[in-house]
């Protein structure tokens, strides 16, 4: 879970992520994951790999995201 912020002047940020299924049982063809996340940070750049603030790097994927059939 991604730390509560109050801040003013902040930008509400909203992501969807998909990838892969979590599950390896099920067909790597047919399911993915869906993850959508909310957060706020102080400047309007896109985070991506490293850059990203660490809460957001840390969600734990396989626990939160969710499988479903194409």
């Amino acid at each position: 879970m991604l730390p509560a912020v109050l801040c003013i002047g902040c930008i509400r940020c909203i992501g969807v992520f998909r990838s892969t299924a979590v599950d390896p049982g099920l067909d790597p063809v047919m399911h993915r994951s869906a993850l959508v996340g909310a957060w706020f940070q102080d400047t309007a750049a896109v985070p991506s790999g490293e850059d990203a603030d660490a809460a957001l790097r840390g969600v734990d994927w396989d626990a939160l995201a969710l499988d479903r059939e194409l």
